[in-house]
């Protein structure tokens, strides 16, 4: 299925660098946060840290608003990320994304 993605929850669990990493090349597709848990600041940690992993790259897909908008990444230059809306939501709204890290 060369659709599929693999969305794994990130939690107490899966909080290493290592962790993290260890999903990623597993083939982590969507990293995803439960704030039903947790502190807000443990969760600024989380996504910091899944964003030192990660590079968002063209072709990526990013899910925005608990999956309901798919976006596919164009291009990316320094912490700005232009990505096409592909399912789900206004095609006219704009969209503020993330920062992300880019590999150097």
């Amino acid at each position: 299925m060369p659709n599929a993605k693999i969305v794994c929850t990130l939690g107490p669990a899966t909080d290493s660098f290592e962790q993290v990493t260890a999903l990623a090349e597993a083939g982590l597709s969507v990293a995803r946060l439960n704030a039903s848990h947790g502190s807000p600041e443990h969760r600024r940690e989380t996504i910091s840290l899944s964003r030192s992993i990660t590079a968002v790259q063209p072709s990526d897909r990013v899910l925005l608003d608990d999956g309901r908008i798919e976006t596919i990444v164009e291009r990316a230059a320094d912490e700005v990320v232009f990505a096409r809306v592909e399912n789900g939501g206004v095609r006219e709204k704009a969209s503020t994304f993330p920062a992300s890290r880019r590999d150097r």
